[in-house]
């Protein structure tokens, strides 16, 4: 049995897709942010090598390869093959290519339909929705025994296994679990693992065994390589888009990105309940950034949602988003 659950926020969209009743996938779909599928004009800004980079309606710069023949200031139809993806350091611009079709974008209503076709049928988001989330955020997965810590870096994602007792029993909780998070966290490129060393050969064999097991149900393929003396496996896959970490974390690699932050205090704000005006204490950087024209959409909705006006209040002691604070009835 298939089950997808959506929770709507200021900005945000978000889902997770159930299997038997474990989460198996999470996906957030931002707005402002152009998606594959998208047929846009886009107008040429300039060209270098063998590229060519142009802006969309909405601002955003986007790529393509090769460079076409049109001069720089042409409007060409395009279409969006791969969505913009934010990794550590990092901004790698959509990419387009030329197309002859009608203009449409592809907006929330596919979205929910691609997502939906895939499951059996729509749930309403639990008490737990957040939960799978969160495990995104803290970088580590603790199960009985075992630990497993993940982190981005500019060369992929890397795995770092902990745990008590034998290394081998270890490693297979690790390597089915780890299997789990690539698919929950929609990881493509190179992921790198560090297993506790085994100097046993069918040990590691063993191991990466479960690992394959565990990713049976994944339907994106995928290589590896075995598991040398010290521990270390390479898993790689396709990056057709952003992963889950990309989107939460930016350009950053361990903190959240201003845009996941200011979201989060919007989504905190719309679910309020009380009396009066919700003021929203953040930091001095993010409430400067609330001022801009592109939040303000966001803001009243947030507002309409919690049935109040919303002020925005700096303090250099706030710590993440911040809080909100909200008279009792």
């Amino acid at each position: 049995m298939r089950e997808i659950a959506f929770d709507a926020s200021p900005g945000e969209i978000r889902a997770v897709l159930f299997e038997n009743g474990a989460a198996v996938e999470l996906h957030i779909l931002r707005g402002g942010h152009v998606l594959p599928g998208s047929v846009i004009d886009a107008k040429i800004i300039s060209k270098a090598g063998a590229r060519a980079f142009l802006t969309l309606p909405s601002g955003e710069e986007v790529v393509i390869m090769p460079s076409p023949a049109a001069s720089e200031g042409t409007t060409l139809r395009t279409e969006v093959i791969r969505a913009r993806i934010c990794e550590p350091g990092e901004i790698k611009l959509a990419t387009i290519r030329l197309s002859e079709a009608d203009l449409g974008e592809i907006g929330e209503a596919q979205w929910r339909a691609s997502l939906c076709e895939r499951a059996d049928t729509v749930i309403t988001a639990g008490a737990d929705f957040d939960d799978h989330f969160d495990i995104a955020q803290t970088g580590r997965s603790d199960l009985e025994g075992v630990t497993v810590w993940f982190e981005r870096t500019k060369a992929g994602l890397v795995f770092d296994v902990d745990g008590s007792g034998d290394a081998f029993a270890v490693n297979c909780v690790a390597a089915t679990e780890i299997a789990r998070l690539l698919r929950l966290f929609y990881i493509g490129g190179a992921a790198m693992i560090d297993f506790i060393g085994m100097e046993n050969k069918a040990a590691r064999l063993a191991v990466a065994a479960a690992f394959d097991a565990a990713n049976a149900d994944d339907p994106r393929g995928f290589e590896r390589t075995s598991i040398n003396g010290y521990g270390l496996m390479q898993v790689i896959r396709a990056k057709p888009g952003p992963s889950i970490l990309d989107t939460l974390f930016g350009t950053r690699r361990v903190s959240l990105s201003d845009e996941t932050l200011i979201l989060a205090l919007l989504r905190a704000a719309s679910r309020t309940a009380g009396a009066g005006v919700r003021r929203c204490v953040t930091t001095p950087a993010l409430a400067k950034q609330l001022e801009l024209p592109v939040w303000q959409p966001l803001i009243a909705q947030a507002a309409r949602q919690a049935g109040a006006a919303l002020e925005i209040v700096a303090d250099a002691s706030a710590r993440g988003y911040g809080h909100v604070h909200v008279t009792p009835v």
